[in-house]
């Protein structure tokens, strides 16, 4: 099955399951970027990108090659910020037509998933979710902890 890895990352959690993923599916990766991300660092990226949560701004993306018609599998990846989805992947979902596909989706947060879940799943209504995971910091823990819960879900992906 030819499956890709699309995330957005802010602080590099997503790129660590991003990669571990990659590792164990034999898949492509994608990270995505809006065109702020080379403006903006740390605490002025930290508040920009509340201020995108909070007006409900959908930020304009950096270009990027993907044709949805190229994968069976789509794995999207994403910090929640403020109980949501990060609003550039809310963006790549708007902007890119996927249906018909088969969606694993994981989340990287500090607390907790909010309503991402349900948030992307009524985004992502025509395809097939076929699996969800969310983690909890990922630079702050075990490797190997991480990869046990990676295989595991892995697993359960069809």
């Amino acid at each position: 099955m030819k499956t890709i890895i699309v995330y957005y990352t802010f602080e590099g959690n997503c790129t660590i399951i991003a990669k571990m993923l990659e590792s164990i599916l034999n898949a492509k990766t994608l990270r995505i970027k809006t065109k702020a991300d080379q403006k903006r660092k740390k605490a002025g990226g930290f508040f920009w990108g509340l201020s995108q949560m909070f007006f409900n701004r959908k930020p304009v993306l950096a270009p990027y090659d993907f044709n949805v018609n190229d994968w069976d599998m789509i794995i999207l990846g994403m910090p929640v910020w403020a109980g949501d989805p990060v609003p550039a992947m809310q963006s790549f979902i708007k902007n890119t037509n996927i249906s018909g596909k088969k969606i694993a989706l994981f989340c990287t947060h500090a607390g907790s998933a909010g309503s991402t879940m349900e948030t992307l799943k009524a985004m992502l209504s025509e395809n097939t979710i076929v699996g969800e995971i969310d983690f909890n910091s990922p630079k702050k823990s075990n490797p190997d902890d991480l990869q046990k819960i990676i295989d595991e879900w892995v697993k359960t992906l069809k």
